[in-house]
């Protein structure tokens, strides 16, 4: 029994030496300076400028839109909230969109749409929905 009992404290003792051994092993030094990879600026963060959308209220009613003419820079983030008061458009779904841009929805009387977009490239874009073809808007981005 006394035999047993130092073969089980030897064996505990081993083992015990080779996990630290192979933890040794594993430990990797931290650097001093810590290195961001990837990052594509030395502008600090703070500095870095938030992009703001410009957005718009625009009312189409049977009439045509109102405001019909809206004015960007190129790059501006753009939200325009489109709301249909056309009382010949009921119950009916009217597509609208931008050309030239491939944006489009869809919307009945009384509701409203949101299209966002980049402005990504300087131009007029005209916008409008199927249902009258004197509807029209503008978009003039500089």
């Amino acid at each position: 029994m006394k035999y047993a009992l130092i073969l089980i404290t030897f064996i505990v003792l081993i083992s015990g030496c080779v996990k630290t051994e192979q933890i040794k092993e594993r430990v990797v030094p931290v650097p001093s300076e810590v290195v961001v990879i990837g990052s594509q600026s030395d502008v600090p963060v703070e500095d870095v400028p938030v992009e703001e959308t410009k957005e718009f209220s625009i009312r189409a009613t049977d009439s045509g839109f109102s405001p019909d003419t809206i004015t960007v820079d190129k790059g501006d983030q753009v939200r325009l909230f489109i709301t249909n008061l056309d009382t010949q458009d009921t119950d009916k779904f009217t597509r609208i969109g931008i050309t030239g841009m491939n944006i489009e929805s869809f919307y009945t009387e009384g509701t409203s749409v949101v299209l966002e977009f980049e402005a990504g490239e300087k131009g007029q874009f005209e916008f409008g929905d199927e249902t009258q073809a004197s509807r029209k808007g503008l978009i003039i981005v500089n």
